[in-house]
């Protein structure tokens, strides 16, 4: 299946440059457009960095985060990683860079992730697997890629709260269970057969581990 990217430019001598380079790519299918595209419509934005604030706010009514390649002034860098970009193309680029940061973005999109109780992968906030899809939140994203990168370990709540919110939870707190309940709620509606104690292990007094 091809990944949808919108390429938001309109400057035509590099849409028809970018057009030539990209012509034998069959994993992707490149739509050009002068105004980014409905979030439901592609899969990444490859946009310049004026278009930051018009982009944050369709991904912010998405709900979660959203592949985005900015381009444009070095001095614009910072903010648009601070607006969570996948990557930024710094002035002056080329094709080349472009082709090659894609390629990464699109590795990164494209992995599979192997369990016991069955396979999952990423598009933007959409997990699927052989059976379906579902969309998950921001904050679900982040619990599950979380658990994802620590694999086999024990990732105690105050871990997880910290990757959401960039400071300590209250002890008392039960956002991460109920964040927790609902991926697996989702996850189980998309896998081929009832894992419900597989999915993500409960550890007592600790924290969540997928295994």
């Amino acid at each position: 299946m091809k990944i949808r990217v919108n390429l938001v430019s309109k400057d035509k001598p590099l849409i028809e440059k970018i057009k030539y380079y990209f012509k034998d790519r069959n994993d992707i299918h490149l739509i050009y457009t002068k105004e980014p595209l409905p979030i439901e419509d592609t899969e990444i934005y490859i946009a310049p960095v004026c278009y930051i604030e018009v982009l944050s706010a369709k991904i912010l009514q998405n709900k979660g985060k959203f592949p985005i390649i900015f381009y444009g002034n070095i001095s614009f860098l910072r903010k648009a990683f601070l607006a969570d970009c996948s990557d930024y193309l710094k002035d002056p680029w080329t094709v080349e860079e472009l082709s090659l940061r894609l390629t990464k973005l699109l590795q990164n999109i494209n992995s599979i992730y192997t369990f016991t109780w069955g396979s999952i992968s990423f598009s933007g906030t959409d997990i699927i697997s052989e059976k379906g899809t579902c969309s998950l939140s921001y904050q679900e994203l982040r619990i599950i890629k979380t658990l994802i990168r620590h694999r086999g370990d024990v990732v105690p709540r105050e871990v997880l709260f910290y990757s959401l919110w960039n400071k300590p939870g209250f002890e008392k707190s039960r956002v991460i269970d109920m964040h927790i309940s609902s991926i697996r709620k989702k996850l189980q509606c998309i896998l081929l057969n009832d894992y419900s104690d597989e999915i993500i292990i409960s550890v007592r007094g600790i924290g969540y581990m997928m295994k």
